[in-house]
């Protein structure tokens, strides 16, 4: 399946649906009843641009370890371009991420070898001694499949 954008332009662009599996450290998530992801994909020239969308409507199996997504079959990251870090302050960002769930967030995604992406999210969230802004990887321990939430992403990753 293929989507159609709608700039007006002589030759508009045509993004492509592909799979998208969500993996883990050790065990991978199960997203609950209803739970959904939806992916597209375009390619411009050296760049993949990639819309995700995942949706867990009720509460699913959290699985274990941090979560990774990834990329449609038959491309590869550059790595020279977005070189793969140990946690955000070191690798390459990706894209923006939007989160909804008992505490709205916002984030960010970076490569996770070449053919791999991880999400690191951000919120708000009032505790004792005031608001904080916490941050961590998606994973089992961080807006979990075992709670509902709906992530958005929008990345745009150099290839090979």
């Amino acid at each position: 399946m293929s989507i159609q954008n709608n700039i007006n332009a002589p030759n508009p662009l045509i993004w492509t649906s592909f799979t998208t599996t969500i993996s883990a450290q050790t065990t991978a998530p199960t997203l609950g009843t209803g739970g959904s992801i939806t992916s597209y994909y375009l390619q411009h020239g050296k760049r993949l641009f990639i819309s995700l969308n995942v949706s867990n409507p009720a509460v699913g199996s959290s699985g274990d370890g941090i979560y990774s997504l990834n990329l449609p079959p038959g491309y590869t990251i550059d790595s020279t371009a977005a070189p793969v870090g140990s946690g955000y302050a070191f690798a390459s960002c990706l894209g923006p991420v939007y989160v909804v769930a008992n505490r709205h967030g916002v984030g960010s995604s970076f490569p996770l070898g070449t053919t791999s992406y991880y999400l690191y999210l951000y919120n708000s969230a009032p505790y004792s001694g005031g608001p904080f802004v916490l941050s961590y990887y998606w994973a089992s321990s961080w807006y979990s499949a075992g709670q509902t939430f709906v992530i958005s992403a929008n990345l745009s990753i150099p290839i090979l």
